[in-house]
Order: structure tokens, then C-alpha cells, then sequence
């Protein structure tokens, strides 16, 4: 089984639509976008870099807060 199919296998597309349903496009967690707006409120992001590390889908690089 080669990586892909590992992935596919874990997150299956109508798991992650239905997490995506629930929590906000791309999370596939509670919080969703609410939780990493207040992860990062008060913190001056302009000109930096997130770096995200097994985080499901990715979701919380490509919100507003996280842009």
C-alpha cells in the first residue's frame, strides 16, 4: 500500500466531508475556525510564516487568522 492509498484509507472522502460538515471547511476537529482565531488572537501575524504539523486537512493555515 503506498502512501496515497494510507491516506485514502484513514480519511476517506465522506469522512472528511462530514467532519468538514460539522466543524468548518477544511477541519476536520472541534473548534474549527473560532478555535484558531483564538489561538492566534492578539499575536501580530503580517509577514510571518505558519508552519502546520498533522493537523488534518490544514484547515487553520488557510483561515483568515491564519493567513
Amino acid at each position: 500500500m503506498d502512501n496515497y492509498e494510507r491516506l485514502i484509507a484513514e480519511y476517506p472522502e465522506e469522512i472528511c466531508l462530514y467532519l468538514e460538515a460539522t466543524y468548518s471547511e477544511g477541519m476536520m476537529s472541534e473548534g474549527g475556525t473560532i478555535a484558531v482565531e483564538r489561538m492566534f488572537r492578539g499575536v501580530a501575524l503580517n509577514h510571518k510564516c505558519l508552519l502546520e504539523i498533522g493537523f488534518g486537512l490544514g484547515g487553520a493555515a488557510f483561515t483568515p487568522a491564519g493567513q
